[in-house]
């Protein structure tokens, strides 16, 4: 079966976009984390707090890094099945708008960071637990690299549609990729 090729706007590369959204999420976490330390009346670490919050902390990245292994396989056969975008030159022509996408993404990612630590840590007065919300984006950075390492040596670019763009949409999910490009060429293409 012949693989359907076609351009489309609003892709962003896998990579960096996943690199600025725990980025962004990172520095929400680390910025709620200051917030909650400094204002806490204690640390809930009395009675069963203790307990909860350790096991929140320290689940929350096993968690990640449980799910990031168990779905490798099934990860790296939709790198494989990502549909071709030709031409390449027209996708990397609109670097400008890649740019506000990315910045977009990063925002998102400054929400969802900030909902979930803020949740643990000043809502239920957790902040001890709320530390496996930054622990669990340095394993989804790991799970990055791990990408752009596939990238290198399959040779091709995974482009996505970012997450302030498919939310909702089924039909904007999943990888496109583009072979790695020359810095020649991607200098011709502007």
């Amino acid at each position: 079966m012949a693989r359907k090729t076609y351009v489309t706007k609003d892709l962003v590369r896998c990579v960096p976009m996943r690199r600025r959204l725990c980025a962004a999420a990172l520095v929400a976490t680390a910025v709620i984390e200051v917030i909650a330390f400094a204002t806490a009346d204690g640390l809930g670490f009395e009675g069963t707090g203790r307990l909860a919050q350790t096991c929140v902390a320290a689940g929350l990245p096993v968690l990640f890094a449980l799910v990031d292994l168990l779905g490798r396989r099934r990860q790296v056969r939709a790198f494989a099945d990502a549909v071709q975008i030709v031409p390449v030159r027209a996708l990397l022509a609109r670097e400008g708008e890649q740019r506000r996408l990315l910045r977009k993404t990063s925002l998102f990612g400054v929400g969802v960071g900030v909902m979930f630590s803020q949740t643990l840590a000043i809502q239920v007065d957790w902040p001890i637990a709320a530390l496996g919300c930054p622990a669990a984006l340095l394993i989804a950075l790991v799970g990055n690299e791990r990408i752009r390492a596939w990238e290198r040596r399959n040779g091709v670019h995974l482009w996505v549609f970012p997450p302030t763009v498919s939310w909702g949409q089924d039909d904007k999910r999943g990888y496109y990729s583009t072979p790695a490009v020359e810095p020649a060429v991607r200098q011709g293409a502007r």
